[in-house]
């Protein structure tokens, strides 16, 4: 069996560690093809470990017999490399509109409501936001919105809380500033799940261009009207100056009206995230069609 063929076989269902059950050879090229990896993909030597890195040349070059054992598998933060997004099955892109499901907007209107209805106008990227419930409130309210997402085929990610995500399956979690530190979020969720962080100035969106999260949220850009402890507002101009500090997907959020989407998009957004607008609009679908119709 070729190297390249056992890699490519190596699609763990969830966090492994790096040791092989190979005969001694074949351990070490499949060692060194790893760390490898994760040297050039996160400029990171491992502590205490000195392996040469092969050339891909090489690599082609070696073949592993089959030896009877088992590849337990490879190593956590390898898999944390950036070609392992290529696992997700239902890849959507990060781009467009991004509606954020707060029941504290309209109580009085049902998140199952907003989700269909916004979906019909085009959506297809969810967050479930709810500041003050309980962790047991709020799995109830969220379960029924996690399936009725899978049905639709849209992507639906959990605000702030990775226990939360990983208990209903969640696509994905969007963290603030003070909430668990990236990379630890990235330990527990795995290497097929989204996470996106929220920003709010350039040194924070350089720190982000260099954890590499799957996206960023940018703002506030005008005032939020669901949020009084907000950050400063930053502005078109503030997302215009930020945009050359990173590639990561850029969603610009707060006091979002259709009105502003060209200028935004203009200034380097690849989405706009709202939950006013969509959430407390008379009639979601055609807000929501009236923001999607504009990003293209």
């Amino acid at each position: 069996m070729r190297l390249t063929a056992l890699i490519h076989d190596l699609q763990p269902e969830g966090p492994v560690s790096r040791h092989m059950h190979l005969g001694g050879g074949e351990e070490k090229v499949l060692r060194d093809y790893a760390d490898g990896l994760f040297r050039r993909v996160t400029g990171h030597h491992r502590q205490g470990e000195d392996s040469e890195e092969p050339s891909e040349g090489d690599l082609l070059e070696h073949s592993v017999e089959p030896t009877g054992h088992v590849l337990a598998s490879l190593s956590q933060l390898t898999l944390q490399c950036r070609f392992m997004s290529a696992l997700r099955e239902h890849a959507i892109p990060l781009a467009g509109l991004y509606v954020i499901l707060d029941p504290s907007v309209r109580p009085d209107r049902p998140l199952m409501e907003v989700l269909d209805a916004a979906a019909a106008g085009g959506v297809r990227l969810f967050q479930y936001r709810n500041k003050t419930a309980s962790m047991k409130d709020a799995f109830a309210e969220v379960g029924p919105l996690r399936q009725r997402a899978r049905d639709l085929g849209v992507l639906f990610l959990v605000n702030d809380r990775c226990d939360l995500a990983l208990a209903i399956d969640a696509d994905g979690v969007h963290l603030g500033q003070t909430d668990l530190p990236y990379r630890y979020a990235r330990q527990l969720l795995g290497p097929q799940r989204y996470i996106g962080l929220s920003t709010h100035n350039a040194d924070q969106v350089a720190e982000a261009a260099r954890l590499r999260p799957d996206y960023i949220g940018f703002g506030p850009i005008f005032k939020p009207a669901s949020k009084a402890d907000h950050d400063p507002v930053v502005g078109i101009e503030g997302l215009r100056s930020i945009r050359t500090l990173t590639s990561l997907p850029v969603f610009a959020i707060g006091g979002i009206q259709p009105s502003h989407v060209r200028q935004l998009l203009d200034a380097g957004a690849n989405g706009i995230a709202v939950i006013g607008a969509i959430c407390g609009a008379p009639d979601i679908t055609t807000a929501a069609a009236t923001f999607t119709g504009q990003i293209v």
